[in-house]
């Protein structure tokens, strides 16, 4: 029986849920890749990954690739999508289709004069795994995560 399984044993699952629940393993890499760049990242560490199971969850919709995106970037579990040159007043982080929409959001913000960073994090283990002056060069540190699940970046330095 595997997890998904289990979750939809005594009622329907929560696509989200499942996430949570895929996180709270340890020793696992979790990918919700956005685009074809983060795919493929995603399968270079799974396959070489032999000591870590590695998750990969895509989108079923069609999603157009974003700008910017890179394998290099990918690579290290998160990076800056899109930023004004300001110090951000907000950071959007993202994993997933959803980071388009938090694109748009932040391209809409900005015309208010709102100054908005958005990070894509394909994979929160990779990103923890890189060094602490490219987690703060991401992660500034000077941000409350709205969403628990980000709770561990505050001050741009894991726990």
């Amino acid at each position: 029986m595997t997890l998904l399984d289990w979750l939809k044993v005594d009622r329907p699952i929560n696509p989200f849920e499942a996430l949570e629940n895929l996180r709270s393993m340890p020793s696992i890499n979790l990918f919700r890749p956005f685009d074809s760049n983060k795919l493929a990242v995603a399968n270079k560490i799974a396959l070489e990954s032999v000591q870590t199971p590695t998750d990969i969850c895509c989108s079923r919709l069609t999603v157009p690739a974003l700008f910017g995106s890179s394998v290099q970037k990918t690579s290290q579990g998160g990076y800056v999508a899109a930023n004004m040159p300001d110090t951000p007043a907000l950071i959007l982080v993202s994993t997933g289709r959803e980071v388009g929409c938090w694109v748009k959001a932040s391209e809409a913000l900005q015309e208010q004069g709102i100054a908005t960073r958005v990070v894509s994090m394909p994979c929160q283990e990779v990103f923890v795994r890189q060094s602490q002056d490219n987690q703060a060069s991401v992660l500034p540190g000077n941000f409350l995560p709205c969403v628990s699940k980000w709770r561990q970046f505050v001050d741009g330095m894991p726990f």
